[in-house]
């Protein structure tokens, strides 16, 4: 019980930690944009 408890809060972590990075590089993709769009 102590086991399923414990990896289902570390595959949360991941999930919250993963889902944070994919915002973090949504926001910041931003000043990038003219550039990307340039080597289109």
């Amino acid at each position: 019980m102590k086991k399923k408890v414990l990896s289902g809060l570390f595959a949360l972590a991941l999930l919250a930690s993963a889902g944070f990075g994919v915002h973090k590089s949504m926001n910041g993709n931003a000043g990038l944009s003219d550039l990307a769009l340039a080597n289109v």
